[in-house]
């Protein structure tokens, strides 16, 4: 498959490019974009926060989207996925420990 993308194109995009780039500095790393036919602009912060109402968001880490760490597991099942009394987050994780003590069925979490 070939993609092909005429010079003048591409002098368009390049264009915007720099026109963003140069909105974004003068904003300090908020812009607005009305797009053509509408009249509500769109807002974008290059900022790890909402810039509607301020509310900041912490850096992202591959470990918040990771089930089995600490910082990405549900706080209701600890990763497991499954509603275990009596489980904390001090357990390994692995299911042969916590399966031992475990006695009955243990339902979907809820929460995640």
């Amino acid at each position: 498959m070939t993609a092909t993308v005429s010079a003048e194109k591409a002098a368009v995009v390049a264009e915007v490019r720099a026109k963003l780039a140069e909105a974004l500095q003068y904003g300090k790393g908020v812009v607005q974009v009305l797009p053509v036919g509408s009249k509500k602009p769109i807002v974008f912060s290059t900022k790890r926060a909402c810039p509607g109402c301020g509310t900041s968001f912490a850096e992202l880490d591959p470990r918040l989207f990771s089930f089995n760490s600490k910082q990405g597991w549900c706080s209701d099942c600890f990763g497991t996925g499954l509603e275990l009394s009596g489980f904390d987050e001090e357990q390994t994780g692995e299911e042969a420990t916590w399966n031992e003590w475990h006695d009955g069925d243990a339902g979907r979490c809820g929460s995640c």
